[in-house]
């Protein structure tokens, strides 16, 4: 069912929840853009920017970003080369065009990375991509 796959598609919503939209009587995205309340802070950051986190991103973005990231990873480590970084998703397996950015990070140390994602999200928040901010990114992740 179309809608279904249309909810579906929103991020932070599953299958189950999906039909849980259906089943309330809510057929669009705007349906669900008037009841905001009824959504978690995921689904609403996911409906907000639907059509924007629909379009496919091209692979020269993704490198360009990933290059941007990595560098800032970098910069605010204690040392030069403590974290690795991997571009992940359709990214690693080679597409022309991703339906987002998926970076990791894990330090060689093998310590947890907490604070420093924090500290990450801090530093580098008021970066903008188009209309939505690493710090609204992070939020939804961690």
């Amino acid at each position: 069912m179309k809608i279904l796959e249309m909810f579906d598609d929103i991020h932070g919503v599953g299958p189950a929840t999906a039909l849980q939209f259906y089943n309330k009587g809510f057929r669009t995205i705007d349906d669900l853009r008037k009841n905001t309340h009824l959504l978690t802070e995921s689904q609403k950051i996911g409906v907000k920017y639907y059509e924007e986190f629909s379009k496919k991103i091209p692979r020269d973005f993704v490198t360009e970003v990933f290059n941007f990231v990595a560098s800032k990873i970098e910069e605010l480590s204690d040392y030069k080369g403590q974290y690795k970084t991997i571009c992940g998703g359709s990214y690693r397996r080679g597409r022309s065009y991703c339906g987002d950015i998926d970076i990791m990070m894990s330090p060689k140390d093998g310590k947890s990375s907490a604070g420093f994602c924090m500290k990450l999200v801090k530093r580098y928040s008021f970066i903008k991509t188009s209309k939505i901010t690493l710090l609204q990114v992070w939020k939804v992740h961690f």
